[in-house]
């Protein structure tokens, strides 16, 4: 037989394999990287919130100030880092203008406006606005001072800090 003469066909190759649809092990893997990401994400956004809250810095360094105290028992160093720490605070929640020169009544009216309270104006806070000018402080007068403070952190601590320029 002559093979011109056979009846046959070219060889025709299959098709290329497809990229898609993939194989289930790459949905598994393309699953894991978004999950890792939005993971990652919240992790990233969570930690920004919890930054932008006041009291990620004024809690930690109140308990400094109140443990230094506890060791010292020095009264008049205790309110005077006290107000200094109350007034960064409230620079943060409002404009400088507003705040860096506060004294006296206007001071504590401010700490009441801000803790939603009356105790800065006409209660044990009051000493904020002598204490730390005095020549000595009583312990049980800082005693009882420490409670409002503690109470305005936890009321003020949430809210959050301004921008820059703000």
């Amino acid at each position: 037989m002559n093979p011109a003469e056979l009846p046959l066909r070219d060889i025709h190759l299959p098709e290329p394999v497809s990229w898609w649809p993939m194989a289930p092990g790459w949905w598994w893997v393309i699953g894991l990287l978004l999950l890792a990401s939005a993971v990652v994400t919240g992790i990233i956004l969570y930690r920004r919130y919890r930054r932008s809250r006041l009291s990620y810095w004024l809690k930690p360094e109140f308990q400094v100030l109140t443990a230094k105290y506890t060791v010292d028992q020095d009264s008049l160093a205790f309110l005077q880092a006290v107000s200094s720490l109350l007034r960064r605070a409230c620079l943060s929640l409002y404009p400088r203008k507003a705040v860096a020169s506060l004294t006296n009544e206007a001071w504590l009216g401010l700490l009441d406006q801000a803790g939603e309270t009356t105790v800065f104006s006409q209660g044990a806070g009051r000493l904020l606005a002598a204490g730390p000018y005095l020549r000595n402080a009583s312990p049980a007068d800082v005693d009882s001072l420490l409670p409002l403070v503690i109470k305005w952190i936890d009321h003020c601590g949430q809210r959050k800090l301004r921008g820059p320029g703000e």
